[in-house]
């Protein structure tokens, strides 16, 4: 298989909260699955949009062991599909960040 992406994945599993920035709603409550140089993929009880700009607020754990994110950053979800297999059906959500 071909892969197309810009960057290699790296696996990570920790807490970060999401704010879609045009809405007025809580913060979403959301995990990192795995990031590269220039995106995430989070995993989340809610179906986002493509196209949505969102804020992703990481945690200290997230800046200790990935040194180059800061508490947060901004983004532009480019996909959302539903992960199959999994209990509560959770989103797996692709964000592209903006540099």
């Amino acid at each position: 298989m071909n892969d197309k992406r810009k960057s290699p994945r790296k696996a990570i599993l920790y807490t970060c909260m999401v704010k879609r920035i045009f809405l007025k709603e809580k913060l979403i409550r959301s995990r990192v699955v795995n990031y590269s140089d220039n995106g995430v993929m989070l995993e989340s009880d809610v179906n986002f949009r493509v196209g949505d700009a969102v804020t992703i607020y990481f945690s200290t754990e997230i800046q200790r062991e990935v040194k180059s994110f800061s508490d947060a950053c901004v983004g532009l979800v480019r996909w959302c599909s539903l992960l199959d297999g999994l209990h509560g059906g959770f989103y797996g959500v692709g964000v592209e960040l903006a540099v």
